[in-house]
């Protein structure tokens, strides 16, 4: 029976171990085709990989115990002095979510929304990251979710209460936008790293952090204008700031 139970222990982390290469080439080449295109238009960008090439990085939900927090956090910083290097060079360091170690035995997702959330919480980070901008295929937060519902209504911006990490609908919104919002609509089966409501978790973190934050709708032209700094001109879209 001990036979039985440890030979169905090893199949099983043989079939996570899996998962984990397959996951880990497929966004490889996914991040290789995003620098690739941004060295083809004159963009000095380079690849930094997390999960297993930084020891003691953790898939999001890994045990809390002592040890694996110590080092996660110590990976984390890895991270960071990887990206403030390449910056100091000035190469565009290119990371993106991954697969990596859940435990010893078990693999797990590294959602760029919760790397997002380590590097504006790092000390390391704070003279390089002024703004999260996060792409989404909606156009921000809406009052409800706009691929159900037609009459749905963006919400142009959000108050974060950096004490509580309530988040509020801004006053100065328009007044026909309901005072409740909907973050299910930017989410799909293959999705398993949260969607917007995800985001909307990172973003919380990013402004208690002092960071602008922007939801926009990828390929749009006001994402366009605020990864260019032009956020005063950009028609959609969901501002995300501290609440005074």
């Amino acid at each position: 029976c001990s036979s039985s139970s440890s030979s169905s222990v090893q199949k099983r982390k043989r079939f996570q171990m899996e998962a984990l290469s397959k996951t880990r080439h497929s966004v490889q080449k996914l991040n290789a085709a995003m620098v690739g295109t941004l060295l083809d238009h004159g963009v000095n960008a380079c690849n930094i990989s997390p999960g297993v090439s930084l020891p003691g990085m953790r898939a999001y939900g890994s045990s809390t115990n002592n040890k694996t927090n110590q080092g996660s956090v110590a990976a984390m910083d890895l991270l960071c002095e990887s990206i403030n290097q390449a910056l100091d060079a000035g190469l565009l360091p290119v990371i993106h979510g991954d697969a990596c170690l859940l435990d010893d035995n078990h693999a797990g997702i590294l959602g760029g929304d919760t790397l997002v959330e380590g590097l504006v919480s790092s000390e390391k980070m704070k003279d390089n990251v002024h703004k999260v901008i996060f792409i989404s295929d909606i156009a921000g937060v809406f009052t409800s979710d706009p691929k159900i519902n037609k009459d749905a209504r963006l919400i142009r911006s959000l108050k974060v209460d950096v004490t509580t990490g309530e988040v509020i609908i801004d006053d100065n919104d328009d007044d026909n936008v309901a005072n409740e919002m909907d973050v299910s609509g930017s989410s799909h089966a293959h999705d398993v790293t949260g969607g917007l409501k995800a985001k909307l978790c990172s973003a919380v973190t990013a402004v208690q952090c002092g960071k602008e934050v922007v939801i926009a709708k990828c390929c749009s032209t006001s994402a366009e204008k605020y990864i260019q700094g032009d956020s005063s001109s950009a028609e959609e879209g969901t501002l995300i700031f501290k609440k005074l």
